[in-house]
């Protein structure tokens, strides 16, 4: 058969669906009710496939059309291509949680680790029965791993992540509060910012966005932190703070979790101090991947149910 001008590459998925069609119906006419074409838009389309395979794919014999030998030869290969993009690229599959063998991984600094995590744990495991794996990487290494897909979702005060290649669904907006000893010298109230400069301070050394974000807004503000004690961790603050006269700023979210007892009490202060969003964030390449979108479905509420339920947040 020649050919008139089409190149193979003319040959786009509707032709491909075309041939399969007239040789499961047998018939033009057939196939066309199946495709929902007129019969002359088929013949078209038919004549389109023959100019860039270069055969006639069909011919007539005495019961109607038969399919080529070239026809026989490409029809079980088509019917495979239509069948994966029919699976994998048109149909948005449902994802089902229970069949899920891989990990479900979020980026948490060590405070969301202790705050946020456990008002979710129980759930997911219920329904999502894999493992959970946590870690706080490098700026850079997070932007490519969430990219890729290898880390999820990153939970927290991330202001990195406002931009355009990331969405986020905020869960809760979080201030500072203070924790010092029943037993302190400031008894009762808040604590005044000429109070606040007196007394010493125990600061959690950690290079979080929370922290940062304090330092930087006291600093503005000319406001002076006496620090005298610099600590890794901030389980250790309960117990440093209850035998000292030492004041520790944290975020509310920390206080929550910490568990504080008899021997401690929370003030606030009388002054100003920032407050932040606490939001879960994913890649925007992903918004539309069934894991991701039924994950974050059912991490979202589940988290902002939590926080309400914490008075202090």
């Amino acid at each position: 058969m020649k050919r008139t001008g089409l190149a193979r590459s003319d040959l786009d998925l509707n032709l491909l669906q075309v041939i399969l069609a007239i040789h499961d119906a047998g018939s033009v006419m057939e196939a066309a009710k199946q495709l929902g074409m007129s019969q002359p838009g088929l013949s078209t389309a038919l004549q389109r496939a023959r100019t860039a395979l270069g055969d006639p794919l069909f011919v007539r014999v005495a019961k109607g059309i038969e399919p080529t030998a070239r026809t026989r030869k490409i029809v079980g290969p088509i019917r495979s291509i239509l069948d994966s993009v029919n699976k994998e690229v048109i149909k948005s599959d449902d994802f089902d949680p229970k069949a899920y063998t891989g990990e479900l991984a979020l980026v948490l600094t060590d405070v969301g680790e202790a705050t946020l995590l456990p008002h979710v744990v129980n759930y997911l495991v219920a329904h999502f029965p894999t493992a959970i794996r946590t870690q706080m990487p490098a700026l850079s290494e997070l932007h490519k791993a969430m990219a890729e897909g290898t880390l999820d979702f990153a939970l927290g005060y991330f202001p990195d992540l406002h931009n355009a290649s990331y969405r986020r669904a905020e869960i809760t907006t979080t201030s500072y509060l203070c924790i010092l000893s029943s037993s302190h010298p400031i008894r009762e109230g808040g604590i005044s910012l000429a109070q606040f400069e007196r007394y010493g301070h125990v600061d959690v050394d950690l290079k979080t966005h929370s922290r940062l974000l304090l330092d930087d807004y006291l600093a503005s503000r000319g406001i002076h932190r006496r620090v005298q004690l610099r600590t890794r961790h901030f389980m250790s603050i309960p117990a440093i703070v209850a035998a000292t006269d030492l004041i520790a700023t944290v975020p509310a979210s920390v206080v929550s979790g910490l568990g504080l007892g008899a021997s401690l009490r929370i003030a606030r202060t009388d002054f100003p101090v920032p407050s932040f969003e606490s939001s879960l964030y994913w890649h925007a390449s992903m918004h539309l991947d069934p894991r991701n979108r039924w994950l974050r479905q059912v991490l979202a509420p589940q988290l902002r149910k939590a926080a309400k339920k914490t008075p202090l947040l």
